[in-house]
């Protein structure tokens, strides 16, 4: 069932990200936003899609290892309330339970994610989640149970360390 959802994720991720489609909305500090709707009828096609690329100073591998890693997300998430790996379906795939309280909602929100990574020759690597579930991962009594609809983070190095990171 897992595999099925990542293939899934895999096809939707192939079709939305390359260019056609996508809208310029917002440009600052070396980071570039767009969005894109999906076609009708398609899962989440009612939400926008929103792509954004910058550098960043880091190498690309080093990256991909602290998105990948569980224990170090406060390092870039400071409203992260923990993640935890619930399950591990082999040397690229896991699921992870978020925890997060974004300001404003007063509420934590949780998710509970099917992620894998593709790691290429030269230091790149692709990063696709998607929303799934497991009995590891319940539903917070007084939390709003969120899904990621689709994530791609699609890291390619540019130098030592720099790389540019599209999400």
């Amino acid at each position: 069932r897992y595999f099925d959802e990542l293939e899934a994720a895999r096809r939707m991720a192939e079709a939305i990200m390359p260019d056609p489609g996508w809208v310029e909305v917002h440009q600052k500090d070396g980071v570039t936003v767009w969005k894109k709707w999906l076609p009708k009828g398609v899962y989440g096609s009612q939400y926008p899609c929103v792509k954004a690329t910058a550098v960043v100073e880091v190498n690309a591998e080093a990256f991909v290892d602290l998105i990948l890693d569980s224990s170090r997300v406060l390092e870039y998430n400071r409203y992260s309330r923990g993640r935890d790996d619930v399950a591990r379906l082999g040397p690229h795939t896991k699921i992870v339970w978020n925890r997060t309280q974004p300001p404003l909602t007063g509420k934590v929100h949780d998710f509970c994610t099917l992620m894998h990574v593709d790691r290429r020759d030269g230091g790149g690597a692709t990063v696709t989640t998607r929303a799934t579930d497991h009995e590891r991962a319940p539903r917070l009594r007084g939390a709003v149970r969120s899904e990621i609809v689709l994530g791609v983070t699609v890291v390619e190095p540019l130098a030592p360390g720099r790389a540019t990171v599209t999400t």
